[in-house]
């Protein structure tokens, strides 16, 4: 590689050989670094449409999504509290759900298990998944669909929460539809009059039950398709959940730039290893990058991060000086600055202890007594969220018919 902005052109009056000549004088640009911090989602009524916007961009749900794919610890946590806030089995009035069924009345029996089972996809799948989108987002949704003359609920289906956006709260404070698309961003800057709409659900209504027997009146205002979305409490997100991590979303950023960083630093080296300066002139720009290529090729391997920085210059006395710039002890404020984010990821998330959800940080291994640190986390976290959960599975099982409990067996990372 040549750096043709040291070359100087040479004083003396009838040089033998033309020399690279560049613009005079020479100008040293600078570069500012700009600190950037991840962006606190705008919540708005769109202007192309109905809907409520989340983010800047109304792309808030991707942003959160993309962290997951850049920080490792991030990621890891959020897998490991999922894990725990969906449990084991699901338990009926704290049985094992087989073990209740054998030994239960038929009828209660088959509306159990055409509830748990037959319903769409198996809520013993959907738990997992409404979980994990609970802890990314603070939010998760369903698709309850209506028997014909709404006396239940004939079937239920998980609905990613980022595909949805609630409508404009009416004069009484109630959202009564959502919107959902599988690609928000063609809603944005490029929307178009007459473009095809994201899809309009009703919102969830327990009213929209009748009792058997009941003929469902011609002008009855619910429809058979609707859409049950929750969400955590917290002042300012009336529309949205809201993340529990969000206060370290700062940090987890910054988690993902350093592991970019390392990256780079691997794969292609941030400085040159090697300076070479040549100090005889030389007949023209090609012949000059033509030598610097050939340099690279022959001493270096691709894909190794050794990099030579090749120089030009028309005597010795006008060889240009270069001084790198020294950081003192980088490498120990780089694990520093690790240790800081991981420590400040793990309390963001509301983790008493790494381990209890299956990751670990350097310096908090064993530490303290993880059983103390598993019933606080199990009681402030994972059984909060749960309860979330659960207490939608009960509700929907009431409009069913079905009066017995159910919650999920707990999984002790400990045991």
């Amino acid at each position: 590689m040549a750096f043709f902005d040291f070359i100087r052109r040479p004083k003396p009056e009838a040089p033998a050989q033309p020399a690279v000549s560049l613009p005079e004088p020479y100008k040293f640009g600078t570069y500012q670094v700009e600190l950037s911090k991840p962006e606190v989602p705008k919540i708005k009524e769109s202007s192309k449409g109905k809907w409520i916007e989340y983010g800047e961009h109304n792309d808030y749900p991707e942003v959160l999504l993309s962290f997951l794919e850049t920080s490792s610890l991030h990621n890891g946590i959020t897998q490991g509290k999922s894990y725990l806030i969906a449990g084991n089995r699901v338990l009926i009035d704290g049985l094992p759900y087989e073990e209740w069924h054998d030994q239960s009345p038929a009828d209660d029996a088959v509306k159990m298990a055409l509830f748990l089972e037959n319903l769409g996809d198996p809520l013993f799948d959907i738990k997992s998944n409404l979980a994990l989108d609970y802890t990314i987002s603070g939010s998760f949704a369903l698709e309850i669909i209506w028997s014909m003359d709404f006396t239940r609920i004939a079937k239920i289906n998980y609905v990613p929460w980022s595909r949805l956006r609630p409508e404009a709260r009416d004069a009484e404070g109630k959202i009564n539809h959502y919107y959902y698309s599988e690609d928000w961003t063609q809603y944005n800057r490029y929307f178009k009059k007459g473009q095809q709409e994201p899809l309009k659900i009703q919102a969830f209504d327990p009213y929209s039950k009748l009792q058997s027997g009941t003929p469902v009146p011609e002008d009855y205002p619910y429809q058979h398709t609707q859409i049950l979305f929750v969400k955590n409490h917290w002042p300012g997100y009336d529309y949205f959940g809201r993340p529990v991590y969000q206060g370290a979303l700062t940090d987890i950023s910054a988690d993902s730039k350093l592991s970019l960083f390392y990256l780079g630093a691997v794969e292609n080296g941030f400085t040159p290893s090697v300076l070479i300066t040549y100090t005889e002139p030389v007949a023209s720009e090609e012949e000059a990058r033509s030598i610097g290529k050939n340099i690279q090729k022959e001493f270096t391997i691709k894909g190794a991060g050794r990099k030579i920085m090749v120089l030009f210059a028309n005597s010795p006395e006008t060889a240009p000086k270069v001084e790198p710039l020294n950081v003192q002890n980088l490498d120990q404020q780089m694990i520093a600055l690790q240790d800081q984010l991981q420590n400040a990821i793990v309390t963001g998330h509301g983790v008493t202890s790494p381990e209890l959800v299956g990751v670990t940080v350097p310096g908090q291994l064993g530490s303290g007594d993880l059983e103390l640190k598993w019933n606080i986390f199990y009681n402030n976290i994972i059984k909060k969220d749960r309860l979330v959960i659960e207490r939608v599975y009960n509700q929907l099982a009431k409009l069913n018919g079905i009066t017995q409990k159910i919650t999920f067996e707990t999984i002790n990372p400990l045991a």
